[in-house]
């Protein structure tokens, strides 16, 4: 398979022990599972329904390189695709999984985890975090103008996002997923506003843009 290259790893207390993140490994200790692999996609090799062999039950696609894509058909070759733009975790038992992309640029690549059993922190650990009490929070000033800025940096292990336009800006900033949002495709985040994302449901890179050059925003990221 060209463009694919595949880590497996034995589980247990070595899984922990290896630096692997992102698992909950008090629920590994009641839901053994018997296979953790991470396989990784060169994006820049075209493909087409290209099959893959991999038992699991959880997917988790992270390490995706802004503005890529990869289409996963599960089990089957005419099954409706899910088309993965950002890192996510999705639960769907598989016993093999059909890959399907454009040629993108040079250096594209992106990770599947494959998880038997266990279960990942940022897709069901879904409990609201204050920013209060939240043990290793950031937080940043960052300006945004006329032309579109990266505001939080795509993070499969991010909790929560609080963005705030500050009580002194004059125009309304607007966010979107990529440097292609703008004025008129953007969400609104109006002067002295604030916006709250909360993972599972984004964990992407977060952009904001304004019509008036200096516009500033406070960030509050919390991870677990």
């Amino acid at each position: 398979m060209n463009g694919i290259k595949k880590r497996q790893m034995n589980l247990g207390e070595p899984l922990q022990d290896s630096g692997v993140v992102g698992i909950d490994f008090d629920l590994l200790r009641h839901e053994k599972p018997s296979l953790y692999q991470i396989v990784s996609i060169d994006l820049s090799v075209a493909r087409t329904n290209e099959l893959l062999e991999v038992v699991g039950t959880f997917l988790g696609v992270s390490n995706l390189t802004s503005g890529a894509s990869l289409d996963i058909a599960f089990n089957m070759q005419l099954a409706k695709p899910f088309t993965f733009d950002s890192e996510q975790v999705i639960e769907l038992p598989f016993y093999q999984i059909f890959l399907t992309n454009t040629a993108q640029p040079a250096g594209a690549t992106c990770d599947l985890h494959i998880l038997i059993a266990g279960r990942y922190i940022p897709y069901y650990r879904t409990k609201a975090v204050s920013p209060i009490v939240n043990n290793s929070p950031t937080i940043a000033p960052v300006t945004v103008g006329v032309t579109a800025v990266l505001i939080s940096a795509s993070n499969i292990l991010r909790r929560q996002v609080f963005i705030q336009s500050v009580l002194t800006n004059t125009d309304i900033i607007y966010l979107g997923k990529d440097a292609t949002v703008t004025t008129a495709t953007g969400f609104p985040l109006y002067m002295g506003g604030q916006n709250q994302f909360l993972s599972p449901y984004y964990t992407g890179d977060i952009y904001g843009i304004s019509g008036t050059a200096g516009q500033e925003i406070r960030v509050w990221t919390n991870f677990e």
